[in-house]
């Protein structure tokens, strides 16, 4: 398949599909780190009522990755079997090679994908309230074609890809990609820039990562420790009531370590998230 003037080799298992024009289709690239996708999968599968296909893209991860995806069922798997080395990309790339796989899993999805309706999210994050996706297919109308978990506000004003859910019928109408260029654009943010152009809206949630004021409503709600003492994105609906985590921000997820104080280790998200959402 070609994507910016590239060859890439895959293998789809496609185990699910909707004609139901409400379905949304969720798409999370991966790489290795069972445990936490794993987490991400049984999230997704709990806490989502709304009808949702996902979609696993999977770049080159190790046998025991791929030994556990293929065991799961009702999930669609987009192998992405062109290496995710140095090797594989262009040399001014190289620096960034994690968001360059990123971005082509994304785009190898859109391929395959026949919807209304494409919510990305990485695999270090978990709805946790089941009215999470509800409360984003809400935000969306003539106006705001995107919804999202959280923005990045370091290089240009998008919509974070770590979750966000936007109107797919746009994509190819308006020659939509999430692609980077970084260090300016990173994946996903030429969605937004892109439906922003055409005069359309963004929305996005409350979260503790754009409204430190929000760890009030944490601080005074029956939250366990887990949730209250270590620095995580979460975010927030109109109730105030969290709906999305996300471990994230350069925690380091191959590694059980964090060189930051107060940031949450591998095996502690992976702990307290069976503890207390599974």
């Amino acid at each position: 398949m070609r994507i910016g003037g590239r060859t890439y080799k895959y293998r789809l298992s496609r185990l699910k599909d909707s004609l139901d024009p409400e379905t949304v289709h969720i798409v999370m690239p991966v790489r290795n780190s069972i445990e936490i996708t794993d987490i991400a999968i049984k999230c997704i599968k709990k806490y989502t009522k709304e009808p949702y296909v996902l979609w696993i893209v999977d770049n080159d991860s190790n046998r025991d990755m791929q030994n556990y995806l293929s065991n799961i069922g009702g999930v669609n798997i987009i192998h992405n079997q062109s290496g995710v080395g140095t090797w594989y990309y262009p040399h001014w790339l190289i620096k960034h090679e994690g968001s360059f796989a990123n971005a082509i899993s994304l785009e190898l999805a859109a391929k395959f994908i026949n919807g209304k309706y494409m919510f990305v999210m990485h695999n270090d994050t978990a709805p946790v309230n089941r009215n999470w996706l509800e409360y984003l297919k809400s935000k969306l109308n003539n106006d705001v074609k995107i919804a999202g978990v959280s923005q990045d506000k370091s290089r240009v004003e998008a919509v974070h890809n770590s979750g966000f859910l936007f109107d797919f019928e746009l994509y190819e109408k308006l020659n939509l990609n999430f692609m980077h260029n970084l260090p300016i654009y990173d994946v996903g943010d030429f969605i937004t820039i892109g439906l922003v152009a055409e005069g359309y809206k963004t929305y996005v949630c409350k979260n503790t990562f754009n409204n430190p004021e929000t760890i009030d409503l944490i601080n005074k709600g029956l939250y366990p420790d887990f949730i209250k003492n270590y620095s995580f994105d979460r975010s927030f609906n109109d109730m105030g009531e969290i709906i999305f985590m996300h471990l994230g921000r350069g925690t380091t997820r191959t590694k059980d370590s964090h060189p930051k104080k107060g940031y949450m280790k591998r095996s502690e998200w992976v702990e307290g998230m069976k503890r207390y959402f599974l």
